[in-house]
């Protein structure tokens, strides 16, 4: 299965009210990105994953703090988390509390996906984000480092600190307080974003981790995930169905007829999925924008003919609602929101 790329919706909700908190204005996020997430309700629906990127994009034009991603990491409640924190905070070790962290990440978040090696003295864990149209910003990846290791510390004993951190940030006047943040040196610039522990932190017992309620959490755990990519499943075969039949032109109807569904059962399964019929449409038509954009040279008003739109100008209103770009900018892969 494709990845889906998605967010939780209480993960982006609470990295909203961080940004406030901290200076950002909500009214601009939603004068340029729409109407914004709650998690009151269905905090662990899933979002598509691009929000969270032209989120933070924005944040750097709105803001001139280079340690906000860090202070918006460090500030996430648990429950942002899911019930990922909870399984960490009963994990038997330091080891065992990361090994965990991982593999439940998808219930938070499929932005990116942590990888773990063996080096002399420790364990190297780098952080690889995945591949969308628009790039994780160098904030956004220091938010992500920036709550991970914060919830371990929370977690676990109070003394974890890493041998080294890498963050993709350029090198700036701000390394000291990368450092003093993170509590061991800092490599800035760096391509492979992530952190190293030793194998004396890791070995560390968690105080009070009780292995009976672990056992308990992790079950449940387990049938989120599986329930979670079931319904992202379920998102990623109706899209496809309707990429088959031209997403300008089809309806719920002869989609719900190819997978052999009745229209009402698959809005119902659509929207315990978190998403509906006409997002589906849009996603699959931004798609196929997207790579008749980037890996054809084909004229921008004949890809506007091609998927539906009578105007090249609501072409590019729709790819930069979107986007956050307008086609010429996609077309470069030059985001105007970028300043990574």
């Amino acid at each position: 299965m494709v990845n889906p790329q998605t967010i939780s919706v209480g993960w982006i909700s609470a990295a909203i009210d961080q940004l406030v908190v901290h200076g950002v204005d909500r009214a601009a996020l939603v004068a340029e990105l729409g109407d914004l997430p709650a998690a009151t309700g269905l905090p662990n629906r899933q979002l598509q994953l691009i929000l969270a990127r032209r989120l933070w994009h924005l944040v750097a034009e709105l803001s001139n703090d280079a340690l906000l991603g860090l202070k918006v990491g460090a500030g996430l409640p648990l429950q942002a988390t899911n019930i990922v924190s909870l399984i960490m905070l009963h994990s038997p070790t330091v080891a065992a509390m990361a090994r965990n962290a991982q593999a439940y990440q998808g219930l938070v978040s499929n932005s990116g996906f942590y990888s773990a090696r063996e080096i002399a003295g420790g364990v190297d864990t780098a952080y690889k984000p995945e591949p969308a149209p628009i790039p994780q910003h160098p904030m956004q990846i220091d938010s992500i480092l920036a709550v991970s290791l914060s919830l371990m510390r929370r977690a676990g004993p109070p003394d974890i600190h890493p041998v080294l951190v890498r963050v993709t940030a350029a090198l700036s006047p701000h390394k000291s307080a990368y450092e003093d943040f993170f509590h061991c040196p800092v490599e800035m610039g760096s391509d492979e974003p992530g952190y190293v522990f030793s194998h004396d932190v890791l070995a560390q017992r968690v105080p009070n981790a009780d292995p009976t309620l672990l056992g308990v959490l992790q079950a449940h755990g387990d049938t989120l995930l599986k329930a979670q990519n079931r319904l992202d499943q379920l998102a990623f075969t109706v899209r496809t169905a309707i990429t088959a039949r031209g997403s300008h032109n089809v309806s719920c109807a002869e989609v719900a007829d190819d997978l052999g569904l009745g229209v009402r059962t698959l809005q119902r399964r659509l929207a315990d999925a978190g998403t509906n019929f006409r997002h589906l449409c849009e996603e699959a038509t931004m798609e196929e924008a997207e790579r008749l954009l980037q890996q054809t040279d084909m004229p921008v008003p004949e890809i506007a003919h091609r998927l539906g739109y009578s105007e090249p100008s609501s072409f590019s209103r729709a790819v930069f609602n979107w986007f956050g770009a307008r086609p010429t900018a996609l077309r470069e892969n030059a985001i105007p929101l970028a300043s990574a």
